[in-house]
C-alpha cells in the first residue's frame, strides 16, 4: 500500500490588474506549490504573502 496523501492542498496566487484592464476580465494565475497537508500549505501561503 502507498504513502501518497488523500488530498493535496495547492498555493494559487490570481492577480487582477484594474489599470490594464478595466473589466477584471484577464488575470495573471501563478502557482506557488502544491502541499499533502493543510499546515504546510498554510505556512507556506503566509509566507508567500510576506514577500509579495
Amino acid at each position: 500500500m502507498s504513502n501518497s496523501p488523500e488530498l493535496l492542498y495547492h498555493i494559487i496566487l490570481t492577480v487582477i490588474d484594474y489599470h490594464l484592464e478595466p473589466s477584471g476580465a484577464k488575470r495573471s494565475i501563478y502557482i506557488f506549490g502544491t502541499h499533502a497537508t493543510r499546515e504546510d500549505a498554510k505556512d507556506s501561503s503566509f509566507k508567500g504573502l510576506t514577500y509579495a
